[in-house]
């Protein structure tokens, strides 16, 4: 059966790319502070989660507020990535079971780079 493109890119890239809606939901492995590709004078954060598959992918954001969640994870934990939006207007929701995250902390703030 012939794959579509989506299909392809999510197959073959490295990077999470999820569409309007879409959940990404596996294992919290690390993160890594890191320059802005889009402006040098800021930083980014990468985050590492793997697949239950085992392939692992690199979830990239500015977002404090993203961060501020994952601050509260060790390693190893379930995690569930959902994007809602698109464009600048684009916020991500994370949960997981294993960490408690109150409603203020699941906030989005402005300051992201999807």
């Amino acid at each position: 059966m012939a794959k579509n493109l989506n299909d392809f890119v999510k197959d073959n890239s490295k990077f999470l790319r999820l569409q309007d809606g879409e959940t990404f939901e596996g294992t919290y492995v690390g993160y890594k502070v890191t320059t802005s590709t889009f402006d040098p004078d800021k930083e980014t954060v990468v985050y590492k989660l793997r697949y239950e598959d085992g392939k692992e992918v690199y979830f990239q954001t500015g977002s404090t507020a993203v961060a501020s969640i994952f601050s509260k994870f060790k390693g190893g934990e379930r995690v569930k990535v959902k994007r809602e939006g698109t464009g600048t207007a684009t916020k991500y929701k994370i949960s997981s079971p294993a960490v408690i995250i109150s409603q203020e902390e699941m906030e989005p703030d402005d300051d992201f780079i999807a």
